[in-house]
């Protein structure tokens, strides 16, 4: 009697109270919402992990507005959209964790860019999933990557990828980040019940040169590409050339590298050999050109833009047109003539 007695006063007392939380159904069912960020302006932004959405909620008159970032092409697939920013300009940034890239999307034109992050080892996992992303004060996008085991930032200015490599692995199941008054990001290990931060302040003594930042191919080429490994002080020992592809089949492409180890010296050439699968679906791609040194890897973006092998020239076909047309009319001829001549005996 006294718990019910009790029971009915704290309901009575709730009923005073002001409404502590207001819900708004979000206009895809089963969509998912997964994290969230604030704009500038107060808008709501947040992934849709099921609807492979990114979407914005506007506070003052209560409406939705959701953008599919999931196209039918290969270049323009998004698993799993989860962790989200805002960045200065109004862009969008968000992980794929289904995926291995990162993403960012332009709301007033809809344009949608992937950047791959580098590929773990095939027995460890197959993709690297970033997870959790912020925007730091210099513009720079840090993410972590679940499956990678690594924490990375990406400049979009110079479109340079920099990842650390998590020292607890093969997988430490990092998944959340947080930036730190003083710049360093700090970091979540699920499975390995730590938690770390990266020293974001530190230099990064090697950087890759691509005098290629965009590139026309077609499906089936083949074509030579070079840049450049330049470090800015001694380093010792060699590094290794990596790549990667912003699409789901990454055996679409294959890049042989000449040296295959070079050595982090002041400013070492490397040529890059790529050869692209007939079967690759038109569109355009991010290529990923990185150095490996072990802990970090240090990573350039070049735009790729992916057509249909062209056809045979049409003036090889009018050629030949023409060349079978005046053999037909040469024989209508000679047989005009056979035929006259069979006349003439005749009569």
């Amino acid at each position: 009697m006294v718990c019910l007695s009790y029971w009915a006063r704290a309901v009575s007392a709730s009923t005073s109270l002001p409404k502590y939380i207001d819900e708004y159904e979000v206009p895809t069912p089963d969509s998912a919402p997964l994290a969230i960020a604030v704009d500038k302006s107060g808008v709501i932004w947040f992934t849709e992990t099921y609807s492979r959405k990114i979407a914005k909620f506007y506070p003052q008159n209560r409406s939705f507005v959701e953008y599919p970032v999931n196209a039918e092409d290969s270049a323009r697939l998004i698993s799993s959209p989860v962790g989200i920013a805002v960045a200065q300009d109004g862009r969008i940034w968000f992980t794929d964790h289904g995926g291995n890239w990162i993403a960012r999307l332009d709301p007033l034109s809809g344009d949608l860019a992937i950047y791959p992050t580098h590929m773990p080892p095939t027995d460890v996992y197959p993709i690297s999933i970033p997870n959790g992303l912020l925007i730091d004060n210099e513009g720079r996008v840090w993410f972590v990557e679940h499956g990678g085991n690594s924490v990375g930032y990406y400049e979009p200015d110079s479109r340079t990828m920099v990842e650390f490599r998590i020292p607890t692995g093969p997988i430490s199941t990092a998944l959340w980040i947080a930036l730190a008054p003083n710049g360093n990001v700090w970091f979540t290990e699920w499975t390995a019940n730590k938690i770390g931060f990266v020293h974001a302040d530190l230099p990064i003594p090697v950087s890759l040169s691509v005098p290629e930042n965009d590139l026309m191919l077609q499906a089936g080429e083949q074509r030579s590409a070079s840049f450049a490994l330049a470090s800015s002080r001694a380093i010792g020992g060699n590094g290794t050339p990596t790549y990667s592809w912003s699409s789901y089949t990454p055996e679409d492409i294959s890049i042989g590298f000449t040296p295959a180890y070079p050595q982090l010296e002041a400013n070492v050439p490397i040529q890059a050999q790529l050869a692209l699968s007939n079967g690759l679906y038109p569109g355009n791609y991010t290529l990923r050109i990185g150095i490996d040194l072990g802990d970090v890897i240090v990573s350039s973006m070049i735009e790729t833009t992916v057509s249909f092998a062209q056809p045979a020239p049409l003036t090889v076909f009018s050629d030949r047109l023409a060349l079978g047309v005046a053999i037909v009319g040469l024989i209508g001829v000679v047989t005009a003539i056979v035929v006259r001549r069979r006349a003439r005996r005749t009569l």
